[in-house]
């Protein structure tokens, strides 16, 4: 009686669940378990034995399953059609236990073609992270994936691919780990580049990263001990060059940054030796052009303003004496004009010390020209006392028929004029230490 009991409970809930199919499943779920078509198809292709047989299998397979609520429904429906049809069969009711028994599978195929199709999309996604490198979350969702799926057979594929891949994993991290307590990070970068498309993912960026920082570690100390030794050799501007590169690989690296100060100590010191010598050569021989550039040198280098402050004063107005006396030497005849033969004796009375041997050589040379070019020089001039005659520079000196000038040495202008008369101009140009000079001037050619 009591089975009776369930028996008649079960076919209560089916009958339930088949009225409320709409609510549990969609249009097509509903459609594949009421199908007549359906149902001849699976009474026509096949016998008792074999619908019970697939009917255990499926039952077998998505009892195993994860399933929502509504998808347990289905198969707790599908049980209960199939106590019917068993019910049907106890009571030799063929024709209507083969119609249960057709019902309950339609459910579970339908059911199960649901599945198949949730497997498949999550074999998709596995197969998606294990090209993302994202391996712990490939496995987490092939657990998914029952030993019952009919895409058991992909999953452990997956799976098999997933371990080969993490064991390659773990023994290349082995031996680049091995590398690097070795000190040899150059390798180990070689290595992970060579296994770059099969090690993706932030663990192995990181590694990546941390070996690629080894490397530019390893560089700069190699970098730093030639610059150290270049230091010993005295050789300033190899070890600069060798320390400034070390700390483009490693701007923290202390010791570089340590002997690039030294360096450029002494690449100083010996810039400023250097320049020194040539100061000194530079003065020997009196080039106090030279002798003021390498002043200002070795003041740049050791940045100190005030650096032989008073000597490049006094090379500096060395210079400029030295270039007006060479002005004066090189244009002797300016003397001629007043204003500047009082300038320049000015000039020279000015300079009363020692300027050097070529200085001073240049003094004495230019007293030299100057009393040369101040000494007057006589000028004989005849005329016919009807000429007016003028000498330029100079003055008017009017009608004679003779007269005698002193000029200092230079190129003047004698022209004489005469109503009537053509005008007649001399040009005469008088050198120091000339003779006497004698000129006739007369205008006695008419119009």
């Amino acid at each position: 009686m009591a089975n009776l009991g369930t028996r008649l409970a079960r076919k209560a809930y089916a009958v339930f669940y088949l009225l409320c199919i709409p609510v549990f499943a969609d249009n097509e779920s509903a459609a594949a378990i009421i199908c007549e078509d359906s149902q001849k198809s699976c009474h026509q292709t096949s016998s008792a034995g074999e619908l019970d047989n697939r009917y255990q299998a499926l039952f077998n397979r998505l009892s195993n399953e994860d399933l929502d609520p509504g998808q347990l429904a289905l198969v707790q429906a599908a049980a209960a059609l199939k106590e019917e049809a068993e019910f049907a069969e106890a009571r030799v009711q063929t024709e209507t236990r083969e119609s249960k028994l057709v019902q309950a599978l339609a459910i579970l195929e339908q059911l199960n073609l649901e599945v198949n199709e949730r497997d498949s999309k999550t074999i998709e996604e596995v197969k998606r992270l294990i090209e993302e490198n994202a391996f712990q979350e490939a496995i987490d969702s092939l657990s998914q994936i029952k030993p019952s799926s009919e895409l058991s057979s992909q999953a452990e594929s997956l799976q098999r691919r997933i371990d080969l891949i993490l064991v390659f994993q773990n023994e290349t991290q082995f031996e680049i780990n091995r590398l690097l307590l070795q000190n040899e990070p150059i390798q180990a970068l070689a290595m992970l580049n060579e296994v770059d498309g099969f090690a993706r993912g932030e663990q192995w960026h990181e590694l990546h990263d941390e070996t690629s920082q080894r490397v530019l570690q390893s560089e700069s100390i190699d970098l730093v001990s030639k610059g150290y030794a270049a230091l010993a050799n005295g050789d300033g501007k190899t070890a600069i060059r060798r320390f400034e590169a070390a700390l483009i690989q490693e701007p923290s690296n202390v010791g570089a940054q340590r002997g690039l100060d030294e360096a450029k100590s002494l690449d100083r010191d010996q810039q400023v030796r250097i320049s020194r010598l040539a100061l000194t050569a530079a003065e020997t021989a009196e080039d106090w052009e030279q002798a003021r550039a390498h002043m200002l040198e070795i003041r740049s280098i050791r940045e100190n303003p005030s650096l032989y402050g008073s000597e490049i004063d006094r090379v500096e107005q060395w210079i400029r004496i030295e270039n007006k006396l060479d002005g004066f030497i090189a244009s002797p005849g300016s003397l001629s004009d007043p204003n500047q033969r009082h300038s320049i004796r000015d000039f020279l009375d000015s300079l009363t010390g020692s300027y050097g041997t070529r200085i001073d050589n240049k003094v004495g040379a230019a007293n030299h020209l100057f009393m040369d070019w101040t000494t007057p020089v006589t000028v004989t001039l005849r005329s016919d006392n009807k000429t007016d005659v003028r000498i330029s520079p100079g003055r008017s000196l009017g009608m004679f028929r003779q007269i005698t000038l002193t000029v200092f040495p230079g190129s003047y202008e004698i022209i004489g004029r005469r109503d009537g008369f053509h005008e007649v101009a001399h040009t005469i140009k008088v050198l120091p230490n000339d003779p006497p000079i004698d000129l006739t001037v007369k205008a006695d050619e008419r119009f």
